[in-house]
């Protein structure tokens, strides 16, 4: 064989493995908001409990044991291999919380056979994990005389597939399963929800419902043409969670301690640039996906705001009124912060004397600012792209991490509770 007929074929092979292609964060299941914000702050709110849980089992020398119910794509084994130790050095390698050497046992529990084959191929090397066909939705799927797991996981919207009674059910049998100290992390739809405005119901004494469509894989010109079979999934307000939760530690006289409820993605979730359940929405998960691509500049005003009201909410719309102020504030700081670079001067930031701004605001101004007044330092081909807006994306995180109430005000509400016998 000459060798262009070798490269032809080299190249072909490559080429067919599918993973020859040019590859972005800007679309996708696994696109920059969901790695560098969903994922990341999801970890941050686990990480206390988390770290506390391993030094408990570090003194008793045991490794850790994690049950993944409605696994996916094992998306679960990465939220909590990836946690990073809270006191992680600057000169440290190996700073992840849960290494493979300190993990026992992963069971992923899916109802899904696509999804458990996708794993199978994904994760089959890995002597201590395992995918098996198990539905939750009756109680919790384990056999007789298995032992209790540390970590009791459900990940981004998984529990929004049961109904209160299959909760309640679930819980109480994780309660009962588990040893002292196990941690439960419980993962909901937002009743609030700004992606799905059109929906709100104040009326928390009855479950709420909606199609849930995943039409935000399709680019936007494909979400009318292609055929969607909706998910039927619950929304879900901090009340209705601690409602559970007393129905789970009166059935079972233990006590399961709420450690977070905490919302996630609040203008980022994957419907605010699909409209599908609110005429009113910026796309602006695609603008922060942009902000998180290197080598891309991002139009700072497609990250603006124009938060529309809902009459019968009034608490509701004091939040996101704050909220939305807030996040524009940091974008238009940006903003007149790029101006006044170009004329050589960069703008100070907020007073910090009488000034009504959240504290938290004041110091992500300064640090925006403060990376304009080092710029000429850098020797970056594009500054913008590669140093102002990734840094604006996580502090907008930052900002949303602070702000939020766990109220069920965004795509996702989170909790995290401990089983105490």
């Amino acid at each position: 064989m000459s060798e262009t007929n070798k490269k032809e074929d080299a190249y072909s092979q490559a080429v067919a493995s599918g993973k020859y292609n040019r590859e972005n964060g800007l679309h996708g299941k696994y696109d920059n908001v969901r790695v560098f914000w969903e994922d990341e702050v999801t970890r941050l709110f686990m990480r206390p409990q988390v770290e506390a849980l391993l030094k408990r089992r570090a003194q008793e020398n045991k490794g850790i044991h994690i049950l993944d119910l409605g696994c996916g794509s094992g998306d679960g084994y990465e939220l909590l291999t990836h946690i990073r130790q809270s006191d992680a050095g600057c000169s440290q390698d190996d700073i992840y919380l849960v290494p493979e050497a300190r993990l026992s046992r992963y069971k992923g529990i899916e109802i899904n056979q696509d999804l458990l084959n996708q794993n199978s191929q994904r994760w089959g090397r890995n002597s201590a994990m395992e995918f098996v066909y198990g539905d939750f939705s009756a109680g919790l799927p384990v056999s007789e005389g298995e032992l209790p797991y540390d970590i009791y996981l459900t990940s981004y919207g998984a529990m929004s597939h049961l109904d209160e009674d299959q909760t309640v059910r679930l819980f109480a049998d994780i309660v009962r399963h588990a040893d002292d100290g196990s941690i439960l992390i419980g993962d909901w739809l937002g009743r609030y929800s700004y992606e799905w405005q059109l929906l709100w119901d104040g009326e928390t004494g009855k479950e709420q419902w909606m199609d849930y469509y995943i039409s935000y894989i399709y680019p936007p010109d494909q979400r009318d043409k292609a055929r969607l079979s909706p998910l039927k999934l619950r929304l879900l307000n901090r009340d209705e969670v601690l409602r559970i939760v007393e129905r789970v530690e009166s059935e079972t006289g233990a006590n399961l301690e709420v450690k977070e409820l905490c919302d996630r993605s609040i203008f980022v979730g994957r419907h605010m640039d699909t409209n599908d359940y609110n005429p009113h929405l910026n796309p602006l998960r695609r603008a922060v996906n942009s902000l998180l691509e290197r080598n891309v500049r991002t139009n700072l005003h497609e990250l603006l705001i124009s938060y529309h009201s809902q009459p019968d909410f009034p608490q509701v719309n004091k939040f996101f009124e704050r909220f939305h102020s807030c996040w524009n504030f940091l974008v238009y700081h940006t903003i007149g912060l790029c101006k006044a670079y170009e004329r050589g001067d960069t703008a100070g930031v907020p007073d910090s004397g009488d000034s009504p701004l959240p504290d938290r605001l004041k110091t992500a101004a300064r640090h925006i600012t403060n990376l304009f007044r080092h710029a000429e330092k850098s020797r970056l081909e594009d500054w913008r792209s590669d140093v102002i807006e990734p840094q604006l994306a996580y502090t907008l995180r930052d900002l949303e991490m602070s702000l939020q109430t766990g109220e069920g005000n965004a795509h996702g509400l989170m909790g995290v509770f401990m089983v105490k016998k």
